[in-house]
């Protein structure tokens, strides 16, 4: 359950404007850094949110098919009248690589703080999920900043 985007499944991705390199990494440990900024900072936005702030800032990290994702899995849980508690955390990050503008990395993503509740607050969350995902995340440079495009799970449990 690494946010939203892995409770959606597969969404169409939306027409949007092209990546613009206006930023380019001069290392690794630059792009590295980067990346995992981005991914944190995405993280306490998606925790911000699920916290019944609601405010929009994890779109703000999101464009391309991990966006997508988010707003599929957003109206799926409404849908089915039910929601996300709790916190998740980046736990680690390995086999990062870049070229030119976009990276690429595993993450795992701990969520075995979080909780899947029904419209009454009641715990739904199964009981046999794993609660440590591993994510294969792309990243693009857009607009001067790091957004992630596409984030899926490996079906690997880290």
């Amino acid at each position: 359950m690494g946010g939203i985007l892995l409770l959606a499944g597969c969404a169409p991705t939306p027409p949007g404007p092209s990546p613009e390199p206006s930023v380019v990494f001069m290392t690794d440990d630059e792009a590295f850094a980067a990346a995992e900024a981005t991914y944190r900072a995405y993280v306490d936005a998606l925790n911000q949110y699920w916290s019944n702030d609601k405010r929009d800032a994890v779109t703000d990290y999101l464009t391309g098919a991990a966006l997508a994702d988010e707003l599929a899995g957003r109206e799926l849980l409404a849908a089915s009248r039910q929601d996300v508690t709790g916190r998740a955390e980046l736990s680690g990050m390995s086999d990062v690589r870049r070229v030119g503008t976009r990276i690429s990395a595993l993450l795992c993503l701990d969520t075995s703080a979080t909780r899947l509740v029904n419209e009454f607050g009641e715990d739904i969350t199964p009981t046999q999920r794993s609660t440590r995902t591993q994510l294969a995340v792309e990243f693009v440079v857009m607009n001067d900043h790091l957004l992630i495009v596409r984030s899926d799970s490996t079906g690997t449990p880290c």
